[in-house]
């Protein structure tokens, strides 16, 4: 997949997701002042344990970086096609190595929370988030063995990279699975940019 489709399609996706999230958050913030309204129950020990997990998640969803996940979901592209296509492309000979891993984005999501749970930051959150869309949009369900690495083995597959760009402009323009989540990701951008008529 190229840029249009990685930035275009995780940033539609998490804007739903934080939709919900807020939608959810605000229901039960509702639901939290009714009830303080009716007696006291023996489950009332349940709402607060909700609502802080609900506050949590919306703090998350208002404080969202969008340019951490538009990084994030660009991020396993830019370190791995220039150190498997380039820099050691005679070692991996793949555009897909390390940071197309499940570990990647779970170091990413490790970081990111330390970072939040220490300085309310959420940035390291949201690149986690465009990391884990990343492998997601590129279906790495595919190539269990990078999509799980090391469990497999350390070595990564070797694919044929001759001609590699040639093939992939060929595939922009020929191949179903790559030119409609890049006509796709442009329409969202295209909607995102667009201003609100008020």
């Amino acid at each position: 997949m190229f840029p249009l489709g990685h930035v275009g399609i995780t940033l539609g996706a998490v804007g739903l997701l934080t939709g919900v999230i807020r939608r959810v958050s605000h229901s039960t913030t509702i639901d939290e002042v009714e009830s303080l309204s009716a007696p006291a129950n023996a489950d009332a020990g349940t709402g607060s344990v909700c609502g802080d997990r609900a506050s949590w998640l919306t703090s998350l969803a208002n404080n969202r970086d969008d340019m951490s996940l538009i990084l994030g979901s660009l991020l396993p592209d830019i370190i791995d096609k220039p150190v498997g296509l380039g820099i050691c492309k005679d070692r991996f000979s793949n555009g897909r190595i390390f940071s197309h891993t499940l570990l990647f984005p779970a170091l990413l999501s490790a970081a990111g929370f330390l970072l939040y749970r220490r300085c309310g930051k959420t940035w390291g959150i949201s690149l986690s988030m465009g990391s884990f869309a990343h492998l997601i949009l590129d279906r790495m369900w595919r190539e269990p063995r990078t999509l799980f690495w090391p469990l497999f083995g350390l070595r990564f597959k070797r694919v044929d990279t001759s001609n590699w760009l040639a093939k992939v402009l060929k595939a922009l323009f020929t191949d179903r699975a790559v030119y409609l989540p890049e006509i796709i990701g442009a329409r969202i951008l295209w909607r995102r940019g667009r201003p609100s008529a008020s």
